[in-house]
C-alpha cells in the first residue's frame, strides 16, 4: 500500500542537512544494472549520509526526531543528494542493511521517501505506475518491498531527499 502525507520542515534544518558530510557508496546490485545495460556512473552520481554514519562519526542527530513517524520503531534514516546524471532502475528494496540491524521480515519493513526541496525541473521519482512530480518540500510517499520504484535527476540542480526505514508499531 503507497502512503502520502506531508511534513513541515524547517530552514534550519535543510541547513543541517546540506552541511552533513556526504560521501559516495557502490550500489549493491552494480553488477545486475550494468549486465542489464545502465551505464554504472550514473548510479554513482549520488551521495548519502545516514544513522549509522552519525553514530560512528559522534554527531549529534537529535534534530532529526522530527522525521520518525509516529508508530514506527527501529528507524534508520539516509539522507541522500543526488546529482546531475543519477539515475537508479527499476528496482525493488532489499533492506540488506537494515535487515543485519535489525532482524525483521522484509514484508513488515517499511520506507518512507521525504522530498527535503521543493521539486526543481529534471528531478524524478515514480513508485510502479506512478509518477511524482512538482512535490512540495516535505510531501513524502510511503511503500513497501513489494513495490518498484526508481528515480533520477537530469536537472542542472542536486535533488535533496531522505529515505526513512522502519516497522509499524502492533498495537
Amino acid at each position: 500500500m503507497i502512503l502520502k502525507g506531508n511534513i513541515k520542515i524547517l530552514p534550519e534544518i535543510i541547513v543541517k542537512i546540506k552541511q552533513l558530510p556526504f560521501y559516495n557508496v557502490e550500489h549493491l546490485d552494480e553488477k545486475k544494472y550494468k549486465g542489464a545495460g545502465y551505464d554504472i556512473d550514473c548510479l554513482n552520481r549520488h551521495e548519502q549520509y545516514g544513522t549509522g554514519d552519525a553514530i560512528r562519526d559522534g554527531l549529534d542527530w537529535g534534530w532529526t526526531d522530527i522525521f520518525s513517524p509516529e508508530g514506527w520503531k527501529d528507524i534508520g534514516l539516509q539522507f541522500d543528494q543526488a546529482h546531475t546524471g543519477f539515475c537508479v532502475p527499476p528496482h525493488k528494496d532489499h533492506y540488506h542493511f537494515y535487515i543485519k540491524k535489525f532482524p525483521h521480515h522484509e514484508k513488515d519493513i517499511r520506507r518512507r521517501l521525504v522530498f527535503l526541496e521543493d521539486w526543481q525541473s529534471g528531478h524524478y521519482f515514480q513508485i510502479n505506475k506512478e509518477v511524482f512530480v512538482k512535490w512540495q518540500q516535505g510531501d513524502w510517499v510511503e511503500f513497501g518491498c513489494d513495490d518498484f520504484h526508481l528515480g533520477g535527476n537530469i536537472g542542472p540542480d542536486p535533488r535533496y531527499t531522505l529515505q526513512i526505514t522502519g516497522v509499524k508499531n502492533e498495537f
